[in-house]
């Protein structure tokens, strides 16, 4: 935008993509409100909201994290713990 202006913003294929994520993530965060409770369902939105902007950030950005050897072995435990904490205060409010 600051370098083509407005024509230059529309004429590229990443506006429309941002467009389209966007509804698809909209559309699908609507659907999980659907689905049951919310107390069900908004701890799976707030903890999968993260570990994907890990994945984007990590896989198409090129961002890295400084961390080494036994340090990753902790990051994923980390992960495991809150996603099976997620799935048991979800399954919590069905009781």
């Amino acid at each position: 935008f600051t370098r083509e202006g407005l024509g230059g913003l529309f004429s590229h294929w990443e506006i429309y993509g941002l467009i389209i994520a966007a509804i698809l993530g909209t559309l699908v965060q609507q659907a999980s409100f659907n689905a049951g409770a919310l107390e069900n369902s908004l701890p799976a939105m707030t903890v999968v909201e993260p570990i994907v902007a890990f994945v984007l950030g990590y896989a198409i950005l090129g961002e890295r994290f400084q961390v080494e050897g036994p340090q990753w072995l902790i990051m994923g435990a980390v992960v495991v713990v809150m996603l099976v904490s997620t799935v048991v205060l979800s399954r919590k409010g069905v009781d």
